[in-house]
């Protein structure tokens, strides 16, 4: 049986963004289709909900409740994350419906860590292009300087 352990770390790795994006740098589109770090903050945050909320309902449900703006990004990015773990720790369910498919707990954990993992690409390229520093992680962990 998978543990939310691997999803802990994953969220982690796109939760130390907001410790390398300055906070006045949040609004600020650094690859167009990507759109600003905040929008990326919020999409975490939101996904995040959506696979929680999936494990008391039984049913992933997108796209899920628009974030609020004026949140403090940087302790609800990481409270998402930390929601999340705890549900997956918690649950009961043995599956859930995503897509008019029955998945396993084992499954959906994949999935949100595949989610985590597809956005640390996608911001790594943006934060090179940005001539940002990526997460110090990010290079011990990945080698991604």
């Amino acid at each position: 049986m998978m543990t939310e352990e691997g999803y802990v770390y994953a969220a982690s790795l796109n939760d130390e963004l907001t410790h390398v994006i300055p906070t006045e740098s949040y609004d600020t589109i650094l690859i167009e289709s990507l759109g600003t770090p905040r929008q990326w903050f919020h999409h975490l945050i939101r996904v995040r909900e959506v696979y929680r909320r999936s494990l008391y309902t039984g049913e992933v449900v997108f796209p899920g409740k628009p974030i609020p703006d004026d949140i403090d990004v940087t302790t609800m990015l990481k409270a998402s994350s930390e929601r999340l773990a705890e549900a997956f720790m918690y649950s009961e369910r043995m599956s859930v419906k995503f897509g008019g498919k029955t998945m396993s707990i084992s499954e959906l954990i994949s999935t949100a860590i595949q989610h985590e993992g597809i956005h640390t690409g996608q911001y790594y390229v943006a934060l090179k292009h940005a001539g940002f520093d990526v997460p110090k992680r990010w290079q011990e962990d990945w080698a991604m300087s």
